[in-house]
């Protein structure tokens, strides 16, 4: 059992507790189908499936949270926790639907491009593989070291990002190309953001519970 199982009565456990993993299990799952865009084969309409079953999922979790037992002051939380979840889902989605938009003709780029992004794509990978852990942590040392290393795969995506900004800056190309290449490093790099977002918000959240 884990701390987040106090939170709720058994009546709201499963909309709440498996609905929040269940956000998480779709960002794993639209992640993996953005690595299979970048490699050629996976599609845009099914990360927007995925998308829009997520946004369901909020829905669903925001409807339970409001219609009775949760303590009031955790309340307004939770809302954003939600929220903050689906966002990592969402900026999966923006990825892909950039990286598909425009592909410049100068293959070195495209090599580069597609090599950074699957770099930081399983740093992505790794950082929800603990948001996972993170909901089933039983004790609050368990939450923090969790918290701890998805901190540092935010620092690696961080660093992917710089060498990205800095390849665009060095090399010389076309505006379009160029903006493009901005914009990509940019979102790839939210991706990792949101996860470290959701992990200090769960944090604040199992504190509040045990206090």
């Amino acid at each position: 059992m884990g701390l987040f199982d106090g939170l709720v009565g058994k009546s709201f456990e499963e909309s709440i507790i498996e609905g929040s993993t269940n956000i998480i299990k779709y960002a794993s799952e639209a992640n993996k189908e953005l690595r299979k865009v970048i490699k050629g084969s996976g599609s845009v309409k099914e990360i927007k499936r995925i998308e829009e079953a997520s946004d369901r999922a909020v829905f669903k979790i925001s409807s339970s949270i409001t219609s009775g037992g949760i303590p009031p002051n955790l309340i307004p939380d939770l809302l954003r926790f939600s929220d903050f979840e689906d966002n990592i889902v969402d900026s999966i989605f923006n990825l892909s639907r950039a990286y598909t938009r425009y592909k410049t003709k100068d293959k070195r780029i495209n090599d580069y491009l597609d090599e950074q992004l699957l770099r930081t794509n399983s740093i992505s990978d790794s950082a929800i593989d603990v948001l996972l852990k993170m909901h089933k942590a039983s004790t609050m040392m368990e939450a923090r070291a969790l918290r701890f290393k998805i901190e540092k795969y935010e620092q690696q995506g961080d660093d992917i990002k710089d060498a990205m900004l800095g390849y665009a800056y060095g090399k010389k190309m076309d505006y379009k190309t160029f903006n493009h290449m901005l914009d990509l490093s940019y979102l790839a790099d939210d991706i990792q953001d949101n996860c470290e977002d959701v992990s200090d918000r769960l944090v604040s959240i199992l504190a509040s519970i045990i206090s």
